[in-house]
């Protein structure tokens, strides 16, 4: 897949799990620099939002073949330890929705970059998983992390499913719903992922780009009014129309 930049001894922004939120970090602080270019770091200056120490976040861009920019952003608190990811796809809205079904039948298909925006839902029908709109937040990550993320996020949203408290027909659904995702991440097992973007700036790269990808389909449609409602430009088609 995609990969990062070096390290050059500080870390470097990662893959986003923990902002849902439509502000950001890179919308606060004062920037050092106006400008920021594909290798370049821009570095902000503003507070932990956990403890309230000064601390800095680093925001930069990552091109991504076939596809489009992105804004990858990370913080860290030296002091109470908070760390947050976050990435945004660059550019403006798209003209039109965009969903994306791709057929995994082997191992190296996990290791396929996926931007998933906040706004996009994910479908894996084979074990009956939706991340609705807003789940996870918006990642830039592998299949394979994406995978790892949700069994992560369902760990710590439900941290006593499997705990001796919990009712035996419950922890019997948990565990075998985790018992799927780990047959999904051996690479044996097919299934099919549906990305479903209607800001059209999700995507699953194409590992046979740019041609045709023989397991991947790509469907561009148009919006309804209620998407259009929930990306906030409604009212600027109205205002154009």
């Amino acid at each position: 897949g995609l990969q990062q930049p070096p390290d050059d001894d500080e870390e470097q922004p990662a893959d986003a799990e923990e902002h849902d939120e439509g502000t950001t970090d890179g919308e606060k602080g004062t920037a050092e620099d106006n400008e920021v270019g594909e290798e370049e770091i821009m570095i902000l200056r503003e507070t932990c939002p956990s403890c309230g120490a000064p601390g800095e976040s680093r925001m930069k861009i990552q091109v991504i073949p076939f596809f489009k920019e992105v804004i990858l952003m990370a913080f860290a608190c030296d002091k109470c330890g908070y760390r947050s990811n976050e990435v945004k796809p660059g550019g403006q809205i798209a003209d039109k929705g965009r969903k994306t079904i791709l057929h995994v039948t082997n191992k190296e298909d996990l290791s396929r970059d996926i931007l998933k925006s906040d706004t996009a839902i994910i479908d894996i029908p084979e074990i009956e998983l939706m991340l609705e709109a807003g789940t996870l937040g918006s990642v830039f990550t592998t299949i394979e992390g994406m995978i790892l993320k949700v069994k992560e996020s369902i760990q710590q949203t439900n941290p006593f499913a499997l705990g001796d408290s919990a009712a035996t027909d419950s922890k019997s659904k948990f565990r075998s719903f985790f018992q799927s995702l780990d047959k999904l991440l051996t690479g044996d097992e097919r299934f099919t992922v549906i990305l479903d973007g209607p800001a059209g700036n999700s995507f699953i790269q194409n590992l046979y780009a740019p041609d045709p990808d023989p397991e991947m389909e790509i469907q561009e449609y148009e919006r309804d009014e209620e998407q259009d409602e929930e990306l906030g430009i409604k009212d600027l088609k109205l205002s154009e129309a």
